[in-house]
């Protein structure tokens, strides 16, 4: 549920006299739902949508997307993770992804890819914001994915100790979107979820790829 415009409590608004920085939710991390998503660099802009499916007890998210003329199901899976530098010698998180696609129809052959990347989809654990120490950056009007002017709390913080993100929760502590920005290659990556289904647990065999 949004923040209606207006209505967020004033001890949680930001330049009130009665403010306080409130605590980090614990989320939900277990649901699947509708997303859009838009990536870019100064060299790309890519733009997708689809359904996702984002499991902490499967440790898995699985992404069926349609872009360009493409179907593609794509799995990161945060059980095989494997560190890497960059030409500084920082640490960046990888995480095993296996990628299906089918382009330009849905009668084209199956196209496989496997590899560690840099994942656009990232697992929010259910303490991911408290763990991550992750501070309050106010109420933001979120009309990208509302449309009626509604709110939503953002919270910002290093994904992984790596990636700076904004993280936006509704009312029921259900991620809602994030922003995510690398300042290494200036690019950016903005995702918004609809009709977010919390369920206990999604079935393992969403995640079971073939080999």
């Amino acid at each position: 549920m949004q923040i209606p415009m207006n209505l967020e409590p004033s001890s949680q608004t930001l330049f009130s006299s009665t403010f306080q920085q409130p605590e980090p939710p614990v989320v939900n991390a277990e649901f699947k739902a509708h997303y859009k998503q838009h990536a870019y660099s100064p060299d790309f802009s890519h733009i997708a949508s689809g359904t996702v499916y984002h499991s902490s007890h499967n440790n898995k998210v699985r992404v069926d997307a349609t872009y360009s003329s493409s179907l593609v199901s794509s799995l990161f899976d945060y059980n095989n993770n494997s560190p890497s530098s960059d030409s500084a010698g920082r640490g960046i998180g990888m995480v095993w992804n296996t990628m299906y696609s089918l382009e330009p129809n849905v009668a084209a052959r199956p196209k496989v890819w496997k590899g560690y990347v840099r994942p656009a989809f990232p697992l929010f654990e259910k303490e991911e914001l408290v763990k991550g120490g992750a501070v309050f950056g106010g109420f933001v009007s979120m009309e990208d994915r509302y449309g009626d002017g509604g709110k939503a709390a953002s919270w910002n913080i290093m994904y992984q100790d790596i990636a700076p993100v904004t993280v936006y929760v509704d009312t029921n502590d259900t991620v809602v979107g994030y922003d995510f920005f690398d300042p290494s290659m200036r690019g950016g990556i903005v995702t918004r979820y609809f009709n977010i289904d919390v369920v206990e647990h999604l079935d393992s065999n969403l995640f079971d790829f073939p080999i």
